[in-house]
């Protein structure tokens, strides 16, 4: 469950900065 929930916020971290980069993108 630890993992899990480690591996979850990874993801999540990783689609908001992915994002956050995409809308800062000319």
């Amino acid at each position: 469950m630890f993992m899990e929930g480690k591996v979850g916020s990874i993801l999540q971290a990783n689609i908001v900065s992915s994002s956050l980069f995409l809308s800062l993108r000319p």
